[in-house]
């Protein structure tokens, strides 16, 4: 009880009373209730905004990591702030000057295929009139060689503008065709897999690749094991050979252009040097890659992962 007395001008007293209340301490469940009030009503419009602004980011994010592969996308709309509009503005505009240059690249590419192929199919006919037949051949499979390597090169640089549509393959028939294609006398053998494989891809690259693959198996290893596998959202298509493998600074090696295991120049032996990479360059473009490595037992392991959701 506090007390408060005043004297007034005119002599009497005033007197107050008043009753002082003990601190009130606020229970814990009722001062986390509190809290969680507070917070909510500061971090839900603070997170919405934050989700606004970053939404255009994500979405330009998207569109960079399948750049190259959505060919024919309309741009982007801008949204956001300022700034966001304008970065998603000059993507825009860089994504148009690339697919412009690309588009070019595509039709010089094709005028120097039709232009070199040409006299070589003049040159072609012409080799049949050379009198002696060994020299004959040995003329043609030059010529073959190199249409295949300018054919294998036109191919490589239109990889990422490929018409082709993709569409749900079932793997496991597929790599069968392959490997009856190449293999006549029973050096390619398949493991029984226990599911069917199913993926979106575009079946003519991915033939091509698998035909590149299941070659170079036999082309140096004499006999191959293959085996398709799901795992998770992606099919595993295993080429185990019987050759001699790679030495571990090739493994990367061999990816580029025109690397090959052999310095041979007989493309009997030595290839082109480019059908791992074409290999290698379809198997990205279905959201995938190809990993080399030598078997314990002897020999290489050529695994392509294939990309179930991105075709």
């Amino acid at each position: 009880m506090a007390l408060l007395s005043v004297k007034l001008a005119d002599g009497n007293w005033l007197h107050s009373a008043a009753r002082v209340r003990t601190r009130n301490i606020l229970p814990p469940l009722a001062l986390l209730i509190e809290t969680g009030l507070i917070y909510l009503g500061v971090m839900i419009p603070l997170l919405l905004v934050i989700r606004q602004i970053s939404k255009p980011l994500r979405q330009l994010n998207l569109r960079l990591e399948h750049a190259g592969l959505a060919s024919g996308a309309p741009p982007l709309e801008p949204q956001g702030p300022d700034d966001i509009r304008s970065l998603i503005d000059s993507f825009n505009t860089a994504e148009q000057r690339v697919n412009a240059m690309l588009t070019e690249k595509d039709v010089m590419l094709g005028a120097i295929g039709h232009d070199l192929k040409t006299p070589l199919a003049s040159l072609r006919v012409r080799i049949e009139s050379v009198d002696d037949e060994d020299e004959r051949s040995k003329m043609a499979a030059t010529v073959e060689e190199m249409v295949q390597i300018l054919d294998d090169i036109l191919i490589l640089a239109r990889l990422g503008k490929s018409s082709e549509t993709p569409v749900l393959t079932d793997i496991n028939a597929l790599v069968e065709m392959v490997a009856g294609e190449l293999d006549n006398d029973d050096r390619l053998s398949g493991k029984d897999s226990a599911e069917k494989c199913r993926a979106t891809v575009r079946p003519v690259l991915l033939r091509r690749a698998l035909r590149n693959l299941m070659g170079n198996a036999l082309q140096y290893g004499g006999k191959a094991q293959i085996s398709t596998i799901c795992n998770g959202d992606h099919v595993l298509v295993t080429i185990e050979d019987e050759g001699p493998g790679l030495a571990p600074d090739q493994m990367v090696q061999m990816f580029e252009p025109f690397a090959r295991a052999e310095t041979s120049r007989n493309r009997a032996s030595g290839g082109s040097g480019l059908g791992l990479t074409i290999a290698r360059a379809i198997a990205r473009v279905h959201g995938g890659d190809i990993v080399l490595e030598n078997r314990v037992e002897g020999g290489l392991r050529a695994t392509l992962c294939l990309s179930q959701k991105t075709g």
